[in-house]
């Protein structure tokens, strides 16, 4: 692009922080996190977002919790983002502690703490989350919730919960 002196934009490093996670090419992202910086478009919180994202995808959570802490606003998908990206690597701890931190909570937030415990094994807390966020306000299970939580409730025999569920 600046062959062609077309300088790139907030959506251009959107674009390519998302294909290179998806090409799992580390060398790549932290090139285009330079140019990203000397850019100056850190302020923006799609693109930051973008940023903690991919490195989250690229299961390097010191470059994406340092990404993260250095955006000077955050959005809830920046924080679900961190949070699914840890609980992908199995730290749940880490997932739980940014939950617990956030200022406020989707239905995403909730699937990112819920699915992550049942893909690391922990049903009794996958569970225990759902049933958590069916008292929260305003937070309404979709599709996903769903499928993340009933291979809890099936590994717990919790069968009414999943019938219930399943109305």
């Amino acid at each position: 692009m600046r062959l062609k002196k077309c300088p790139p934009n907030q959506h251009s490093f959107i674009f390519l922080f998302t294909a290179f996670a998806t090409l799992h090419s580390l060398f790549h992202a932290q090139i285009l996190h330079t140019e990203f910086v000397k850019s100056g478009f850190q302020c923006d919180v799609f693109a930051s977002t973008a940023l903690v994202d991919m490195y989250a995808k690229l299961r390097r959570l010191t470059l994406a919790r340092k990404a993260f802490d250095e955006m000077r606003e955050r959005e809830i998908p920046t924080w679900n983002s961190l949070i699914a990206g840890y609980a992908k690597c199995g730290n749940m701890e880490g997932a739980l502690e940014l939950f617990g931190l956030m200022p406020s909570r989707n239905v995403i937030s909730w699937t990112a703490i819920i699915s992550g415990y049942a893909q690391n094994g922990r049903y009794k807390e996958a569970l225990s989350r759902f049933l958590k966020m069916e008292t929260e306000k305003g937070i309404r299970p979709n599709e996903v919730t769903i499928a993340s939580v009933m291979p809890a409730c099936s590994n717990l025999g919790a069968l009414e919960v999943g019938e219930r569920i399943e109305k």
